[in-house]
């Protein structure tokens, strides 16, 4: 995840860089609802326009982390997506 983290009022946005591996879709399932909930955020925004490449087990990951965020009561966008990637998230 990016080192900047954009305040909007109780929104926050997070930018995502490179690749996303198992490891790393991991860290974010386990420690962005700790940090949301930590920082009393309302809405988090996940810009995926620096992400190249995801895999089905890294986007089921990411899935599994915005219903987490939805139960938290956290409205989660997430914008950016490349259309090769949306493709293979529809064929899921």
């Amino acid at each position: 995840m990016s080192s900047s983290r954009p305040y909007i009022g109780r929104g926050r946005c997070v930018t995502l860089v490179g690749s996303i591996n198992s490891e790393r879709a991991n860290y974010i399932l386990k420690h962005v609802p700790l940090k949301v909930q930590e920082q009393n955020v309302h809405t988090l925004i996940s810009d995926f326009s620096g992400i190249y490449e995801l895999d089905a087990m890294v986007i089921q990951c990411l899935f599994e982390t915005s219903a987490i965020l939805g139960l938290l009561g956290v409205r989660s966008i997430v914008t950016g997506i490349r259309p090769e990637i949306v493709q293979s998230v529809v064929q899921l």
